[in-house]
């Protein structure tokens, strides 16, 4: 074999990885946004639709704001591909649980789901939209407000991680993931309906890419998690 094919075909190889860790980056790490399909009044919630800055880059995001009988706002993170209505974990069932025994609840659509402006990314900038949420209860409730922060899945991730560095009075982290890139390996398979060896041979591609076309940048809770206050 010439040299020049040599060339070739590891330059077709590269090629080709380049192209699956592109579809793969763009299948895992891009949130489709999901129609909002129903909201609190469906059991028996009083509410109030809110719209509230993003932190940082003033997105337009929209959530429910449920009043309680406490000094204490609950804000909701959902997981990793809903919106505020997440059947998954029957965030509003939840909510009305919370509601019931006092507390004021926010549900809210992270950027690019539900009816909020922007993209949605996975793990990328949702500090900027926990942020505004936390901001939005502070500014409506005032300094004696107490705030906690209920995660699940993927938003609990976010809420370890956003929890590091900015202080709230309560955080709860149910399945938080340790590693985003376990998440990937372990579940990137369906995802992307490529092969999981495949998968796992393009690991540090997708991350590549991900970081090019979406400015994602990994951060694990595990490396974060002693830092919740």
């Amino acid at each position: 074999m010439t040299q020049s094919a040599i060339w070739s075909i590891i330059g077709i190889v590269i090629l080709v990885y380049v192209i699956l860790s592109t579809l793969a980056a763009y299948v895992l790490v891009r949130i489709p946004r999901l129609p909002l399909r129903d909201n609190p009044s469906s059991i028996g919630l009083e509410y109030e639709d809110v719209s509230f800055p993003s932190r940082k880059d003033n997105l337009t995001l929209k959530g429910w704001y449920m009043p309680g009988t406490k000094a204490f706002t609950i804000i909701v993170i959902t997981g990793m591909r809903q919106n505020r209505v997440d059947y998954r974990i029957n965030s509003l069932n939840m909510a009305k649980g919370f509601v019931d025994k006092g507390f004021s609840v926010f549900l809210f659509d992270q950027r690019g789901r539900g009816e909020s402006e922007g993209q949605g990314i996975l793990l990328t900038h949702f500090d900027r939209d926990i942020g505004g949420a936390v901001d939005y209860v502070r500014k409506r409730k005032g300094p004696d407000e107490q705030i906690g922060l209920i995660g699940l899945s993927a938003g609990a991730a976010a809420t370890v991680i956003f929890s590091s560095n900015d202080e709230v009075d309560a955080v709860v982290a149910d399945s938080c993931f340790t590693s985003i890139t376990k998440v990937f390996s372990q579940k990137g398979s369906a995802m992307s309906k490529l092969p999981r060896p495949i998968v796992k041979l393009l690991g540090l591609g997708i991350l590549i890419m991900a970081r090019i076309m979406y400015g994602y940048h990994r951060t694990n809770p595990a490396d974060k998690v002693a830092n919740v206050k």
